[in-house]
């Protein structure tokens, strides 16, 4: 189970970060990347506990325009960015 994420591909991890994927091993449940919001390394994610959802680049960058208010937005329970 990856939700179809893939090196490559941006998703948005379990901190409501949008991040590029550079690594995926579905057999250790591991997702890796690079934030697209200050390109810090963005690690440890669960595939299978944290939930990662595939983004559009559109999306990647609405979020990137208020990140601290799309946080709060997600926090609260807010669905993804419709782009």
């Amino acid at each position: 189970m990856n939700a179809g994420i893939e090196v490559g591909l941006i998703y948005e991890d379990c901190g409501y970060y949008p991040v590029l994927c550079t690594y995926i091993n579905v057999d250790e449940d591991e997702l890796q990347g690079i934030s697209l919001i200050d390109g810090s390394v963005r690690g440890g994610c669960s595939l299978r506990h944290c939930g990662p959802e595939l983004l559009t680049v559109e999306q990647a960058l609405v979020i990137k325009r208020d990140h601290g208010a799309y946080v709060a937005h997600r926090v609260a329970g807010g669905d993804l960015p419709v782009a």
